[in-house]
C-alpha cells in the first residue's frame, strides 16, 4: 500500500505507524524476527510523520480493535512490514506546523484562563501550540488534511 504516515511510535522491539490514504486509516507493525531484520525496524523509527511510504507487508487480524483505525471495517487488521520504501520523505521541522497540532479546537482568551486555573490546581502545566488562521491558510495544503477538513469534504460529496 502507499500512504502518509500519520503517526510513527516505537513500543518496545516493534514500531507501530498509522498508515493514511484518503479518509482510512491502518495500522502498520514492524518487529524484528526471522523474516524482518533489526535494521527495517530501526528503519522504520526513523520515518516522520507526513512522509509518503510504500509498504509491502502481510495483512493480519489483531484480537483487539485498533481504535485509532478507520473507518471501523479496518480496526481489526493490521498489515505486518516486510519490506518499507520512502517515497517522499519529510525532514525534520519541514514543516510549519503538525497536524495534530492543527487538529486541536483553537482556544480563545477565556478558555486559556480557566484551563490555566485547572491547571494550577492540578499542578499540570501543559501547553500545546496553537495553530493560528494565518498561519493556516498560509499553508492550506496541510491544513486541507485535518480530521474536521476531510468530514466537511466527505459531507460536500454526499450532497
Amino acid at each position: 500500500i502507499r500512504g502518509r504516515a500519520d503517526t510513527v511510535r516505537k513500543v518496545g522491539g516493534r514500531v507501530f505507524m498509522l498508515i493514511r490514504r484518503s479518509f482510512c486509516k491502518v495500522q502498520v507493525v514492524a518487529e524484528a524476527n526471522d523474516n524482518t531484520p533489526k535494521q527495517l525496524v530501526k528503519y522504520c523509527e526513523k520515518i516522520k510523520s507526513e512522509s509518503i511510504v510504500d509498504i509491502v507487508g502481510t495483512v493480519k487480524l489483531t484480537k483487539e480493535k485498533i481504535a485509532t483505525a478507520t473507518p471501523d471495517s479496518l480496526q481489526l487488521i493490521e498489515i505486518v512490514v516486510k519490506k518499507i520504501y520512502v517515497v517522499a520523505g519529510v525532514e525534520a521541522n519541514q514543516l510549519p506546523f503538525e497536524i495534530t497540532d492543527a487538529s486541536r479546537p483553537e482556544q480563545t482568551d477565556n478558555d486559556e484562563n480557566e484551563n490555566e486555573s485547572k491547571d494550577n490546581n492540578n499542578n499540570k502545566n501543559k501547553k500545546f501550540v496553537n495553530v493560528g488562521q494565518k498561519i493556516r491558510l498560509d499553508n492550506r495544503w496541510i491544513d486541507l488534511r485535518t480530521i474536521a477538513n476531510h468530514a466537511i469534504f466527505r459531507i460536500q460529496a454526499g450532497v
